[in-house]
């Protein structure tokens, strides 16, 4: 940063955050200022420019959203701005003092089956690619082999595990089958070109999952 005049970067979370856990998005309230929306996406952090120069100088009116800047970027720029800015750097680095792992995983969003396929569907996609040949039960084997998935018996209703929890990769619907309530698997988009990946397929990505899918695709 040169000064005060200095302008923030603004930078593309979403194109870069991939190959990451997903994006954790914080919100955070600074007494008798406003709120200052953070994502943290594993080892980096960004806060909104918008929000940021709002707390700062009162420059934009909370809730502009002209894209993030990363945490040093930020911090050097708020306190090249004076007293004010300084006192709200100190708060941003208090605040993400506290932010634990128990935090970011309150702050993670589970995806929505509607944005996902269910396994059969999933199988079908994957065996499109010339090196890949599965079916449904196969591809709940080939899942539980690679620790996404588990259950305590033959009987019993597939979980996710933590890891596919963690990376988006499976999600779940609740269905009722004679009566009873269980957890559906559903495949995300991310999750589908892992599998794909962990199969050694050859083919570009698979199909994106349907928009609407149902309980019998």
């Amino acid at each position: 940063m040169n000064g005060p005049t200095a302008q923030l970067q603004t930078r593309d979370v979403l194109a870069r955050s991939a190959a990451l856990v997903q994006p954790r998005r914080l919100v955070a309230r600074m007494p008798r200022r406003g709120d200052l929306r953070i994502t943290i996406d594993g080892p980096y952090t960004y806060l909104n420019i918008g929000d940021l120069e709002h707390l700062v100088d009162d420059s934009v009116v909370g809730g502009d959203d002209r894209g993030v800047a990363t945490l040093p970027d930020a911090l050097d720029w708020a306190r090249d701005r004076g007293p004010r800015g300084v006192e709200v750097a100190d708060w941003v680095q208090e605040f993400l003092a506290g932010v634990d792992d128990v935090v970011l995983e309150q702050a993670h969003r589970i995806p929505s089956f509607v944005d996902a396929v269910t396994v059969r569907k999933a199988a079908q996609l994957l065996d499109a690619d010339p090196a890949i040949s599965i079916g449904q039960t196969t591809l709940f084997e080939h899942m539980a082999l690679i620790g996404w998935i588990h259950r305590t018996g033959a009987d019993a209703a597939w979980q996710l595990t933590d890891i596919a929890r963690r990376f988006d990769w499976l999600t779940t619907r609740t269905v009722i089958v004679r009566r009873k309530r269980y957890p559906q698997v559903y495949v995300t988009a991310r999750g589908l070109a892992a599998l794909q990946r962990s199969l050694h397929g050859i083919a570009g990505p698979p199909a994106e999952p349907a928009p609407q899918p149902t309980l019998f695709d």
